[in-house]
């Protein structure tokens, strides 16, 4: 989706792979940070981290399906404003 999104307004491939390299850091660098306590938190065992994972996981999908734009309503959207 970044893709689209880049080529439609000129940003170019990279604009797209920074995008998609941010959106695999962060959270991963979340769980560094949090997995550490959370584990000591329940005993010293990985399990807490995998259901925190999991957890953060579906709450991260249901919030997309709700958050992200529709790529076909956008282009129509700009088609039509650009008078195609």
């Amino acid at each position: 989706m970044a893709t689209i999104y880049c080529s439609i307004d000129g940003g170019g491939q990279g604009l797209s792979l920074g995008v998609l390299n941010l959106a695999i850091v962060f959270p991963q660098m979340i769980s560094a940070i949090g997995s550490g306590p959370l584990n000591t938190l329940f005993g010293g065992s990985n399990a807490s981290s995998f259901v925190f994972g999991a957890v953060v996981a579906t709450i991260s999908a249901i919030i997309s399906i709700f958050v992200l734009p529709d790529p076909l309503q956008q282009d129509t959207h700009r088609s039509a404003f650009k008078g195609r």
